[in-house]
């Protein structure tokens, strides 16, 4: 036998949950911010732009003239994800998946060292092997070590076991540096590791500076404030890290106290355990002291894809995102799109 009070209640629960999952989808639109687009010429920047377009291979834009330069042109469905120079100009690494022999890309990409001339073809430099995808690569200072990250899927997993893993350049073997950890920057001293990882008791990902080794991690921001944060970038002196944050929700509003049982419902349903934020269509840009501190908000984007890096005088910061190619003040000011690029997946800024 039916319960009706029981219909209605479900009823009733049906319908607070869709409305407020329609409350939710209109405070995200209304609040996605409207950025003025500009002509880099106008904004008397220096140095160059080292951009990853996936299918389309890697350019270097010159921020002074704007003059476009292509680095490496991918072969019909090749897909780089990530390019970074070395700090003597001569080298690419890239993440690469090479065309196919079959039908289908899948985007297995391992890493290629190419000559910044054009004069030698990708030579393979690490080979991902059982399907797994090697990206992010980047250099320290003395471009002696290259570090990058594997995305491996256990058999029978859902899920994809992230590390960070290092050669000696060119002819190192691969060691593996540390487990449940992503995106590798290094400071401009060549002394520090800024990443994020998982911690063991955590669903979500938290924000560390370390030792080069790994060793020393002191933890800059964690799952009590953000629900996923990804990408970070040194400062040139080496005092500050950016990064891409997808705050948790009303998390001014609700007291210390209370705010991991206000949050776990809203964990559960956005399914954000398994998020990076620059994956997650909420993210911005914040800004953090290597020292510790509270992270400052500077960039309001509410957006996915963000991925940023420092201009090498630290006084602007460029990100790509779905949208194109943005340039801001440091302090997140004076914010423009200098190109509407779409499928761009790395960027540097090189002097």
């Amino acid at each position: 036998m039916k319960n009706p009070r029981m219909n209605r209640a479900l009823i009733i629960g049906a319908v607070l949950l869709i409305a407020g999952i329609g409350i939710a989808i209109y405070g995200y639109f209304t609040n996605r911010v409207s950025i003025p687009d500009a002509d880099v010429l106008d904004l008397n920047l220096n140095g160059r732009l080292i951009l990853a377009h996936g299918m389309g291979g890697v350019t270097s834009l010159d921020l002074s003239t704007a003059e476009s330069q292509a680095l490496f042109t991918a072969p019909d469905t090749g897909i780089v994800t990530a390019a970074s120079l070395s700090p003597d100009g001569s080298t690419l690494i890239l993440a690469y998946a090479p065309p196919p022999t079959g039908l289908i890309q899948f985007g297995y990409t391992d890493l290629y060292s190419i000559p910044t001339d054009g004069s030698e073809a990708p030579q393979l430099l690490v080979d991902a092997q059982d399907q797994d995808v090697l990206y992010s690569p980047t250099w320290p200072p003395d471009g002696k070590t290259v570090y990058y990250v594997r995305s491996h899927i256990p058999e029978g997993a859902l899920t994809a076991q992230l590390s960070i893993e290092y050669l000696t350049y060119p002819d190192g073997e691969p060691k593996t540096l540390l487990e449940d950890s992503s995106s590798p920057d290094l400071s401009p001293d060549g002394t520090k590791l800024a990443y994020t990882g998982r911690p063991s008791n955590s669903n979500f990902d938290s924000l560390y500076v370390s030792n080069l080794d790994g060793q020393r991690a002191q933890t800059l921001a964690g799952s009590e404030r953000f629900l996923a944060l990804d990408r970070p970038s040194f400062s040139p002196d080496g005092k500050t890290v950016a990064f891409s944050g997808d705050p948790k929700p009303f998390i001014a509003a609700i007291p210390a106290d209370k705010q991991k049982f206000a949050f776990d419902w809203s964990d559960l349903l956005l399914g954000t355990h398994v998020a990076h934020a620059h994956d997650v269509g909420n993210s911005s840009v914040w800004i953090l002291p290597v020292s510790g501190g509270t992270p400052q908000l500077i960039a309001k984007l509410q957006t996915q894809g963000l991925i940023l890096d420092y201009s090498p005088d630290g006084q602007h910061i460029a990100f790509i995102d779905p949208n194109g190619l943005f340039v801001m003040n440091a302090d997140g000011t004076h914010l423009v799109r200098i190109s509407n690029l779409a499928d761009l997946r790395s960027i540097q800024w090189v002097p």
